[in-house]
């Protein structure tokens, strides 16, 4: 076995070590030669990890250094991610982002809006500091301009000092190195870390609140609640909005949340009930009228 043949195998058995003893899942992406991404697979256990090393050509490992972590302030979710034995640039990491999910919400490149929210990011995220990170950011369609991907409007700025300085050779937004603040960079350069968010977009949708005055208000398994101060609030599932696709812990009313939980567990219930009686499933919450 020459020289060459014992360097590779010491490299595959390393990256089989390295993943077998991660305490993090890694998350597996394709990269063609045109370093176009997509999502390939999860790494759920150590055996999925060995099947995706031993095709380990052409492909970048995704890890989660931190996260989802939730920001309490704005119910947002946001997970550094770090690239191992490659590097995106900005459009790849968008890509990568709007590619991964959690709990069912969609992610993109971070959007930092406010002091609030980017005190969460640097206090969450020490990372950050050493690293450059990608975040959801651009004036590549006009100069000056920077607008954030989701269309957030931009009224917070945090540039570091002298930035943005890159003029036409800089129109994406990333965390500087060591200093925690915003930097212009050229969108083609390859970083190793990219910050993700999970934000749900707000959505118009139909209701039914029951006072207990109505001759088919709800009961629930506990007894009559409005006489508790209770009532009840459903989201209903309609022609073009299933109320079932609805993360239930998410869920606030008027600032109140749903008060019934699982003594086992202490998670909130969920409970799920026809109850327009069309033939769908609902979503049924009960709320305490002292909470909001």
């Amino acid at each position: 076995m020459n020289k060459r043949v014992i360097g590779i195998v010491l490299t595959l058995v390393f990256l089989l070590f390295a993943l077998l003893t991660s305490a993090a899942n890694p998350i597996f992406v394709e990269v063609d030669k045109n370093s176009e991404i997509g999502v390939s697979n999860l790494a759920n256990s150590r055996s999925e990890a060995v099947s995706l090393a031993e095709n380990m050509v052409l492909k970048a490992v995704l890890r989660s250094t931190r996260g989802p972590i939730k920001n309490p302030a704005n119910d947002h979710y946001y997970q550094l991610v770090e690239v191992i034995g490659s590097s995106l640039n900005w459009y790849e990491a968008r890509a990568a982002a709007a590619s991964m999910g959690y709990r069912g919400i969609p992610g993109h490149l971070a959007t930092v809006t406010s002091p609030q929210v980017e005190e969460f990011i640097v206090s969450n995220f020490p990372e950050i500091y050493p690293e450059y990170v990608w975040l959801g950011a651009s004036d590549e369609a006009s100069e000056g301009y920077w607008q954030w991907i989701t269309g957030e409007a931009w009224d917070y700025t945090d540039w570091a000092i002298e930035e943005p300085n890159g003029g036409t050779y800089e129109n994406c937004l990333d965390y500087g190195d060591y200093s925690a603040q915003w930097n212009d960079e050229s969108c083609d350069r390859k970083l190793n870390f990219y910050l993700v968010e999970y934000s749900q977009t707000p959505i118009t949708i139909s209701i039914d609140i029951k006072s207990g005055i109505e001759p088919n208000n709800l009961y629930c398994q506990w007894g009559e609640l409005v006489r508790r101060g209770i009532f009840d609030v459903a989201i209903l599932t309609t022609d073009s909005f299933d109320a079932t696709t609805v993360d239930h812990t998410t869920v606030t009313f008027e600032g109140a949340k749903e008060i019934h939980f699982d003594w086992r567990t202490r998670e909130l219930r969920r409970h799920e009930i026809d109850v327009d009686r069309d033939g769908d499933i609902d979503l049924l919450f009960h709320f305490r009228l002292g909470d909001t």
